[in-house]
């Protein structure tokens, strides 16, 4: 019976150090911006594992990523939108992108924001992984994060990454970012 605790303790504390909650290192973020960013991951996990029949939130954002690289990245995802239309009221909003307004097209789009606390964020990040390094070093040299660049990465990535609340954040602004 001892060991039987002592099993599941070990299995509970492996658990918990795989699962990567999202953390405000360094409170780069108000208390109110981190929990819009919460809430944007919430929905959009909600999103994947509903559009990729999918409970499992590592499997269904393999799943996701697989589906955007083999419609070569366009966005068919409709039910996504919602985001979209969300996003310009948050608070964190101005604290990642700019929205920029293409006068031939007459369409807005978004852009990462220069020397943003979304960049200090990633700042922060990238002394925890080399990942989140790379992906820092390309946002802040040239402005963007190109698409293939996103898509290399995370067709690299394992499942269990996915577990990182972190890295399905980066996956949720680089797509809003994308596809907006």
């Amino acid at each position: 019976m001892k060991k039987f605790f002592v099993l599941i303790f070990v299995l509970t504390f492996s658990c918990e150090k795989d699962n990567i909650k999202l953390e405000n290192y360094n409170e780069v973020f108000t208390i109110e911006e981190f929990n819009e960013l919460e809430m944007l991951l919430s929905d959009f996990d909600f999103l994947v594992t509903k559009s990729t029949k999918e409970d499992n939130i590592e499997e269904a954002y393999l799943k996701f990523n697989a589906q955007i690289v083999f419609n070569n990245g366009t966005n068919y995802h409709q039910e996504f939108q919602n985001i979209d239309s969300k996003i310009e009221k948050l608070k964190v909003f101005n604290s990642i992108w700019v929205l920029m307004y293409q006068k031939e097209t007459k369409e807005t789009y978004l852009e990462f924001k220069g020397n943003s606390k979304y960049l200090n964020y990633l700042n922060e990040l990238s002394s925890k992984n080399k990942w989140y390094l790379d992906y820092y070093n390309i946002l802040n040299d040239i402005g963007d994060v190109p698409p293939s660049f996103v898509g290399g990465l995370l067709m690299n990535k394992n499942k269990k990454d996915f577990k990182n609340d972190n890295i399905r954040l980066l996956y949720v602004i680089n797509y809003i970012t994308t596809f907006n």
